[in-house]
């Protein structure tokens, strides 16, 4: 039997350590191996609580009879005579809770790195590759940083703080290779993908310092004095933001794109002013621009520009794979011709290109034909 095992184990040994093998499960699912959690089971009380978060309120009948219905707010209200189930935690959400409480050993490939020390290189080798392929706000790319760190946590072959210094010396490198161009791969890149790699790579390096400082895992009392000190593990990249600026094109949607009336996936009415975001007329929250990215974020989300554009907006969330999207709202516009006829006019807020004015539609309009209240528009 143990002969007959033995030509398995090399098989599966070559097959395990083979590196294409190892970067399509870094690309496809970083975290494979962690437990999704089970699905809360909520109270009445509870489900009540997470009901009027979600934007849903009763309304008692106006004769006193009957049980009233429930309605929510939005561009198109909705309402319902039963009352609504709350939204049930994705699959994504699952993740998470589940990964929360893994220990680093549960992910596949922490553990596929802790088979010998070849092994261990190669899947840190497909970890640093597929993060510099990624991009920030990136639910994959977050899970690859994830999956690093978690890969830097475990001491289970002796090795952490040798795999610390690689990884730290590993994404260093790529990073020089960015700023002078030394390979002719990084030469060929357009600044557009040189400032998202460079970006990926300071994001990591300066997680993977802040995390080796801090202790790395080794449960150190270092981790309150590092966070007490605001240490950024900036050393050495001060050059990085100049280098950015100098290379990154211009942002696809800016804080004055922003500007007005949306409508999201939900239904749900939006209204930007200045740098203060309101949904469906809640209490309005701050936008924020991250310093290393450039792009834009609301508390949980952040803007993914690679995918956006003027009147059409993706927004990315922080902690699952959820997408949501904004789109203009589209209102229509009187005015008169020069006959004083009355005359309707289309604003098409989901076609705008940044370049370019509103189409208007009716009655073979002119542009002196018009005056339109562009209030709402992305041109504030």
């Amino acid at each position: 039997a143990g002969g007959a095992g033995a030509p398995l184990a090399v098989l599966s040994r070559r097959l395990l350590g083979h590196p294409p093998l190892i970067a399509k499960l870094v690309e496809a699912d970083p975290l494979a191996g962690v437990e999704p959690a089970k699905p809360a089971v909520l109270t009445p009380q509870e489900e009540d609580a997470q009901l009027v978060k979600e934007g849903w309120r009763h309304v008692p009948s106006s004769t006193g009879q009957g049980n009233g219905y429930w309605i929510r707010s939005g561009y198109k209200s909705t309402y319902t005579v039963e009352k609504p189930q709350p939204r049930k935690q994705t699959v994504p959400e699952l993740e998470d809770l589940g990964l929360s409480v893994a220990a680093p050993e549960d992910l596949l490939l922490v553990s596929l790195a802790l088979v010998d020390q070849e092994l261990g290189q190669t899947v840190l080798t497909q970890v640093v590759e597929g993060i510099e392929r990624g991009f920030p706000s990136n639910w994959l790319a977050e899970r690859r940083v994830e999956l690093l760190l978690r890969l830097l946590a475990t001491d289970k072959d002796g090795l952490r703080q040798s795999r610390q210094e690689q990884a730290a010396a590993m994404l260093l490198e790529r990073i020089e290779d960015l700023r002078l161009g030394t390979s002719a791969s990084t030469r060929g890149l357009k600044n557009h993908a040189q400032c998202t790699r460079m970006e990926m790579l300071t994001i990591c390096l300066r997680r993977v310092r802040r995390f080796i400082a801090s202790g790395g895992g080794a449960g150190s009392a270092k981790a309150a004095a590092v966070a007490a000190a605001g240490a950024e593990g900036n050393e050495g990249l001060e050059w990085v933001k100049g280098w950015l600026e100098q290379r990154r094109p211009q942002l696809r949607v800016t804080l004055n794109d922003l500007q007005g009336s949306w409508t999201n996936n939900q239904e749900q009415e939006i209204r930007v002013t200045h740098d203060r975001c309101s949904f469906a007329n809640g209490e309005p929250v701050t936008i924020t621009q991250d310093e290393e990215t450039g792009t834009f974020a609301v508390p949980g989300w952040a803007l993914v520009q690679e995918e956006s554009w003027p009147g059409n907006v993706v927004w990315a969330s922080r902690n699952t794979r959820e997408t949501t999207r904004w789109t203009r709202r589209v209102p229509v516009v009187t005015s008169t011709n020069s006959a004083n006829q009355p005359l309707q006019a289309t604003v098409l807020g989901n076609n705008v290109d940044e370049d370019d004015d509103y189409e208007l539609y009716g009655n073979n309009a002119t542009e002196n034909d018009l005056k339109i209240d562009t209030s709402n528009s992305h041109t504030l």
